[in-house]
């Protein structure tokens, strides 16, 4: 009984991080293609304002789902990948609300140096989620 149970938690949450790690990935690459260091010249008939506009759309689009999918799969997330993904989310809000708010009275070599200690630590928390996941995966080994 004990073996089936484990069994049973192993598959459900193995189905979970399955699902939830492409979404993380594209969370990380939209969110960091807010503000990217190289930009590419504009499209005929393409404004800056489209563009930024385009970019936070897919943005909200890729937090969408990967909020929803943890907040719709919360019991079954072990309490320290929880926290992985909740810390992960804020650093990516955290990023779109500097986006978005950006105006031309703050020194541009704010923006950047901000842009880019965002863009490190969401990479570094995309990679802590992933070692919370592998680490608990090694616990069911151990089993």
């Amino acid at each position: 009984s004990r073996s089936h149970y484990s069994k049973v938690r192993y598959d459900r949450e193995m189905k979970v991080f399955e699902d939830i790690w492409p979404k993380l990935c594209a969370l990380r690459e939209t969110v960091l293609s807010l503000r990217p260091v190289m930009e590419v010249n504009l499209k005929p008939g393409e404004t800056e304002e489209s563009r930024k506009k385009q970019r936070a759309e897919r943005c909200i689009d890729a937090y969408l789902a990967v909020a929803k999918a943890v907040e719709h799969n919360r019991p079954f997330y072990p309490p320290a990948i929880w926290k992985e993904l909740q810390k992960l989310l804020d650093l990516c809000w955290s990023e779109a609300v500097d986006f978005g708010s950006s105006d031309e009275m703050r020194p541009w070599q704010d923006y950047w140096e901000k842009a880019m200690a965002n863009g490190k630590a969401i990479r570094e928390q995309v990679d802590n989620c992933c070692e919370a996941i592998r680490s608990r995966l090694s616990d069911f080994d151990r089993v």
